[in-house]
Order: C-alpha cells, then structure tokens, then sequence
C-alpha cells in the first residue's frame, strides 16, 4: 500500500525524437547529433509541448520545470571487426554546460547492434539537453532497418530519443 504525499496533484507527459535514415561514420572527436553533422539523418520530432528540438544545433530546450527522465535507443553497424561506441548527455541549466553519465559499448560488424542509454535529472523550465557521440577503432554508422520487407513498413529507426517529463508533487499545506 503506498500513500499519496501532498495534494496528490502529479503531472507528466512524454515526447520523442526518432531519427531515421544512414549517417556517415561517426567520427573519433566526440560530435554533436544534429544535422550540420549527420547530414543524411532525418530529425522527426514527436514532443506536444513538452521540449523543442532544434536539428541545426541538437539542442533540446524543456519547456516546463521537473523530473526528465531520457533514454537513448541506437541502431549502430561497425564497419570492421569491433569498434567502441561513446556517448554523452550535456545539460545546461543556464550556467553552462554539465556532462551527465556516459555509456560506452565495443560493437562487432557482425550484425547492427542496438544501445541503450538512460538517464534521470531535476531540470528548471529553459533548461538545454544536448548529446555528443565518438567512435573509437573503427567507423560505426547510425543505421535504419526494415524489420519486414512484406510491406508492413515497420522500421527500426538511426536512434530514438524518449522523454518523459514528471512535475514534482506539491507540498503538504
């Protein structure tokens, strides 16, 4: 049984970015996703008010104060025999730029592999999320697939970004 802390009042709303099409390599230096970099990615937002996203910068902005929890989904193919994938989130609540907890993954060129990233932070209303990728020892490239040739149009996507906001619940009066 759990009780309800405060007037019980609890907002969230969810938004996503997907991201199809073929990139060229990823680069060894760290690089920001966006479509000055990737210029053969498409940049589809799904977001209702809850963050913009600006492709040329690939910066999003939140657009209410609270709790962002963001996962990353990546479809990757290595281009030689193993190849090591590095990202990193950057938050800028106004004060500058602040990396968050990174992930790094050694992927073979056997097949496409998919990557995972998740992440939780409080962040005021304004506040910017930005992410940088590198590929060390090889060329990896975002890639999209088609699960079902047969016509069913079902795809797995370059990367999707998944964001879902929380407001805080208010205090006990």
């Amino acid at each position: 049984m759990s009780d309800i802390i405060g007037n019980g009042k609890m907002g969230m709303c969810c938004a996503q970015l997907l991201v199809t099409g073929n990139s060229n390599s990823i680069p060894e230096t760290f690089t920001k996703m966006n479509k000055l970099n990737f210029p053969n990615l498409i940049f589809t937002p799904e977001f209702n008010g809850l963050i913009t996203f600006d492709e040329n910068t690939g910066i999003f902005i939140l657009q209410h104060e609270g709790m962002l929890l963001t996962s990353a989904t990546l479809n990757l193919h290595a281009q030689q025999a193993s190849s090591e994938i590095r990202l990193i989130p950057e938050f800028n609540d106004g004060t500058g730029w602040i990396s968050g907890a990174g992930k790094k993954v050694v992927i073979t060129a056997i097949t496409p592999s998919q990557i995972e990233w998740t992440g939780m932070k409080k962040l005021n209303k304004g506040s910017q999320i930005r992410f940088w990728f590198s590929a060390i020892s090889g060329n990896i490239i975002f890639e999209t697939e088609t699960l079902d040739p047969t016509g069913l149009n079902c795809i797995v996507p370059a990367a999707i970004f998944y964001l879902q906001w929380h407001r805080e619940f208010e205090p006990l009066t």
